[in-house]
């Protein structure tokens, strides 16, 4: 197989892995005492007991080897692409595990997605094979480092949203998305930047450049606090609202950001161009339909699941 079949079959890997551990994560979440971003120690202490949610998290860590190797050998608008439609996979995998009934709109906004995916595969062409450069650390902190601030400042501003009706049960789970969606869209970045020093160097020999990379960092501080947010968010909203946009916002922001910062190239052609960007507006249009799908957000919720006393809120 060709190199950029490799990267297709490693994202799709990466998404199949990726959307078994959140449902696996998410049905732990369901039965766990409440556990919130303010109290990090206390949510590791939590989680980490729980040997579904660790089962979860390891397919996590999985799926996202996959997309590091996937990144070697296929460009961002590929991969990212692919990697958006886990989150119909993880629809369906949530309705047959966690009993989450979907909508007709949410069987739309699955269809779309699908779509998507026929677009992508007759947008690839040779330009796709082309070998990807790495980007400046100036450059990359001065992306990253106002969405990290956009992201952690949406989260505190969503937080104080109490009660479980009116604007607060309405637009608790779509900002909570923006805001995990831009940290993860960062993260992204960081773990592009590592997929270029494997291409470069190999995986055991690229692990000391890894190490000193600041791209590296980047990712683990941007991850970290993704993790609280996502962790946070995935208990107290309906997942299948909050997950869409998250997933919407790091694809977008990944797909805008790093295709420009690592000096990655769309199809040349016009046909070829012409469907990679419908594959783009096919996911956005389906992420965005599947998180309206649900009009209530009806979960263990704050007043019930998490007490202020809990929180320390």
């Amino acid at each position: 197989m060709s190199q950029l079949t490799w990267g297709i079959v490693f994202a799709v890997l990466s998404v199949t892995v990726y959307a078994s551990g959140m449902v696996l994560e998410k049905a732990a979440t369901r039965r766990l005492p409440p556990v919130h971003a303010r109290q990090g120690v206390h949510m590791i202490r939590v989680l980490s007991r729980d040997p579904l949610w660790l089962t979860g998290f390891a397919l996590l860590l999985l799926g996202l080897g996959f997309q590091v190797l996937a990144l070697t050998s296929a460009p961002i608008s590929i991969v990212q692409t692919v990697a958006a439609c886990g989150i119909a996979l993880f629809l369906v995998l949530s309705h047959f595990v966690l009993g989450d009934r979907l909508t007709k709109i949410e069987y739309l906004g699955i269809a779309t997605m699908l779509v998507a995916l026929l677009l992508l595969g007759l947008s690839v062409d040779a330009n796709d094979e082309l070998v990807i450069r790495s980007t400046s650390l100036a450059a990359i902190l001065a992306v990253g480092i106002p969405a990290l601030a956009v992201g952690v400042s949406l989260f505190l501003v969503t937080d104080q949203l109490k009660g479980n009706s009116g604007l607060a049960s309405r637009f608790r789970a779509p900002l909570f998305g923006l805001s995990s969606g831009l940290l993860y869209g960062v993260a992204a970045l960081g773990v592009k930047e590592v997929s270029t020093i494997v291409k470069r160097y190999g995986l055991t020999a690229g692990t000391g450049h890894i190490l000193i990379s600041p791209g590296f960092y980047l990712f683990v501080v941007s991850t970290a606090l993704g993790f609280l947010v996502f962790q946070t968010a995935l208990q107290r909203t309906t997942a299948s609202v909050f997950v869409p946009v998250n997933n919407a916002t790091s694809s977008g922001y990944f797909i805008v950001a790093g295709t420009l910062l690592f000096h990655e190239h769309l199809p040349n052609g016009g046909t070829h161009l012409a469907f990679r960007l419908g594959a783009f507006a096919s996911i956005l249009a389906g992420l965005l339909i599947l998180a309206i799908g649900k009009k209530d957000d009806v979960v263990s919720t704050d007043a019930v699941l998490v007490p202020e006393a809990a929180t320390g809120l």
